[in-house]
């Protein structure tokens, strides 16, 4: 296993000065840092928030490198917004960035994709994929602010049925 903070965060070094921070520059670090490290590919990938969008572009740029993609409430490629022609990001310190156009039409092929959501209560990165699995885990908080009758007359009919009862295996 292998972590690794994008410039500037954590125990990288900070991003040299004149170097935009840009979704290519962040997989062309994370490539070089698994080639430099003499770690072979292809890679299972695991990202929360932001680094849902710096997986994405790595699958983009480097397709060959990644076998799986886990992501934790990960960022997916639509919650950036269009300006002409790149997608600025700002998720705070340290740096916003820019993800070209493209990263919003990524495919994950038929690799699998795990997509482990509370925050972002869209399916968008699973649907990516056609192996992939998709957990909210902000259900049941929906299903609180639910009238409370509705949720008996769902919850029953889920119990009674045992197509219907929901289930997940990790």
């Amino acid at each position: 296993m292998c972590s690794y903070d994008r410039a500037g965060l954590g125990l990288s070094d900070p991003r040299p000065a004149g170097v935009a921070p840009t979704g290519e520059r962040f997989a062309d670090d994370l490539h070089t840092l698994l080639a430099n490290a003499g770690i072979p590919g292809p890679y299972i990938l695991l990202g929360d928030s932001f680094a849902g969008l710096l997986l994405s572009q790595d699958v983009l740029r480097y397709p060959a490198d990644a076998l799986g993609l886990v992501f934790v409430d990960a960022a997916p490629p639509s919650s950036c917004y269009y300006v002409a022609d790149f997608l600025p990001c700002g998720f705070g310190p340290p740096e916003p960035a820019e993800f070209g156009t493209a990263i919003n039409s990524v495919s994950f092929g038929n690799r699998p994709v795990v997509d482990l959501t509370a925050v972002f209560e869209t399916p968008d990165l699973a649907r990516r994929s056609t192996d992939s699995i998709w957990a909210d885990g902000n259900r049941s908080q929906r299903r609180k602010r639910e009238p409370a009758a509705r949720r008996r007359s769902s919850e029953a009919r889920d119990h009674r049925r045992p197509d219907r009862r929901k289930s997940a295996a990790m």
